[in-house]
C-alpha cells in the first residue's frame, strides 16, 4: 500500500510598466492519493487506487494606470479519481497492460470522464519486439500560452468550470525495438494524437461579458521518433531523429502551433578526449519554428475629459491575419566539453572545459519589429553565441 499527500503553490505576475498593465496568476493544489498493489497470480501485477486533487486558482488582468480590471476569474475544480491497471504476462513472448481511469470533476464543470488505455509488447525473437499503446486522456487544467511565439517565458493556468471544458486527447503509438548486441539498440515509434476542447485566447473578447475570454480548439499531431543508442564501450552515445507535424484549429482558422518543428536531429558522442580527458559532444539540428509576422502598428490614444483631448497613447502591434504563417531560420548548435579527474588522499578535483555553440551559429531567438522608421525594420534577437567556460569541481 502506498499513500501520499502534498500541497503545491504557484504564483506568476507579469507587468508592463509604469503600471500600465498587469496579469496575476495564482494556483494552489492539494493532492492526496493511495494505491494498492496486488498479485492475484504469477502472471498478473494489479494496481488499484484513487485520489483527490483540489485546486484554487486565480487569473486577473488589469491596469492600475487606467484604474481598470479586464479579467477577474476564479477556478476551483476538485477532481476525484480512481484507477485500475494490470501488468499481465500471459506467456514469455507477450506483455499486456490494460487499465482504466475514472475522474469526477466538480467545481463548475461537473462531469465524469472515463479513460481506457492499453499497452502491448510482444517479443518476435529474443532481440526484436513490437510495441504499441492506445489510450484516452483527460485534463481539467489548461495551460495558456501565446501560440504565435515559440518561446513560452511564463505559463498561465486556469481550470475547468461551467464555461471552460475538460480537455481530451486520444493517443495511438506503434513501434518496435531491435537489439543488435547487448550494447546497441534501435527504437522506432510512430504516433498519432488528437486533441479536443483545448483553449486559446479569444481575440474578440468582450470585456463586458464574462465567459467569452477563451475559445476552444481542436488539434492533431502525428510523427515518427527514431533512436539508435550505444550504451557502453570506449565510445558511446546516441543518434535520434524526430519528424512531427502539429496543427490547431479554432473557430476562425487552422494554424501550426508555436512548437511545430517538423524535423529534429540530435547526435551525442561520449569517449576519450585529448590529454587524458573524457570528452562529450552534442550536435543538434532543428527545422524552422513558426511565428506570426507583425505587419504594422497603431497608436492607441486615451481621451482625457479634464484636458478635453487625447493626451496619452500606447503603441500596439498589428499582426498578420494568418497566425504562425511565417517560419524562423533553421536551428543548429555544436557543444563540446572536456573533463578530467585527479585524486589525492581520498579527495577529488574535476576540472572541466566547455564550449557552447562552438561554430558560433546565429540562431534566432525571436524577431523584434520596429516601425519608428519608415519602412519598418525587423531586428533579430539571437540565442547564445559562442560561449567558452572553465571550472573545477571538488569532492572531499
Amino acid at each position: 500500500l502506498e499513500m501520499g499527500a502534498s500541497v503545491t503553490e504557484f504564483s506568476t505576475t507579469v507587468g508592463l510598466f509604469p503600471s500600465f498593465a498587469r496579469v496575476d496568476n495564482d494556483a494552489r493544489l492539494f493532492t492526496a492519493k493511495a494505491a494498492l498493489s496486488l498479485s492475484p497470480g504469477r502472471s498478473h501485477d494489479v494496481r488499484v487506487g484513487g485520489g483527490i486533487e483540489d485546486y484554487r486558482m486565480r487569473y486577473d488582468a488589469g491596469s492600475e494606470a487606467l484604474s481598470a480590471s479586464f479579467l477577474d476569474l476564479r477556478y476551483r475544480p476538485r477532481v476525484w479519481s480512481a484507477f485500475i491497471d494490470d501488468q499481465w504476462r500471459p506467456n514469455d513472448w507477450l506483455m499486456l497492460r490494460p487499465g482504466l481511469r475514472m475522474e469526477a470533476v466538480r467545481g463548475g464543470a461537473d462531469v465524469v470522464t472515463y479513460s481506457p488505455r492499453v499497452a502491448i509488447k510482444t517479443f518476435v525473437t529474443g532481440d526484436f519486439a513490437l510495441t504499441g499503446s492506445a489510450g484516452r486522456y483527460h485534463q481539467p487544467i489548461h495551460s495558456l500560452r501565446d501560440h504565435s511565439s515559440p518561446w513560452s517565458f511564463v505559463d498561465f493556468w486556469i481550470g475547468a468550470d461551467s464555461v471552460t471544458p475538460v480537455g481530451r486527447s486520444e493517443h495511438l503509438v506503434l513501434g518496435f525495438e531491435q537489439w543488435f548486441t547487448p550494447e546497441l539498440s534501435l527504437t522506432v515509434e510512430g504516433y498519432h494524437k488528437t486533441f479536443d476542447d483545448i483553449l486559446n485566447n479569444n481575440v474578440a473578447d468582450d470585456l463586458s461579458v464574462q465567459g467569452d475570454e477563451f475559445v476552444t480548439m481542436t488539434g492533431d499531431a502525428y510523427g515518427l521518433d527514431v533512436l539508435l543508442r550505444k550504451y557502453e564501450g570506449d565510445w558511446n552515445g546516441w543518434v535520434s531523429y524526430s519528424f512531427g507535424k502539429s496543427m490547431r484549429e479554432d473557430p476562425t482558422q487552422e494554424f501550426a502551433p508555436a512548437h511545430d518543428r517538423r524535423h529534429f536531429l540530435n547526435l551525442v558522442v561520449n569517449g576519450s578526449g585529448p590529454f587524458g580527458s573524457e570528452m562529450s559532444m552534442r550536435w543538434g539540428y532543428g527545422s524552422p519554428l513558426p511565428y506570426t509576422q507583425i505587419v504594422g502598428e497603431w497608436e492607441h490614444r486615451t481621451y482625457r475629459v479634464a484636458a478635453n483631448g487625447f493626451r496619452d497613447f500606447e503603441t500596439e502591434p498589428i499582426a498578420d491575419l494568418q497566425l504562425n504563417g511565417r517560419r524562423y531560420p533553421h536551428y543548429s548548435r555544436l557543444d563540446v566539453s572536456f573533463r578530467w579527474e585527479k585524486r589525492w588522499w581520498g579527495a577529488a578535483a574535476r576540472p572541466f572545459l566547455q564550449f557552447v555553440n562552438l561554430y558560433n551559429r546565429d540562431n534566432v531567438f525571436f524577431y523584434n519589429f520596429d516601425f519608428t522608421e519608415a519602412p519598418g525594420v525587423r531586428r533579430t534577437i539571437q540565442q547564445l553565441p559562442f560561449l567558452p567556460s572553465f571550472g573545477v569541481e571538488f569532492e572531499f
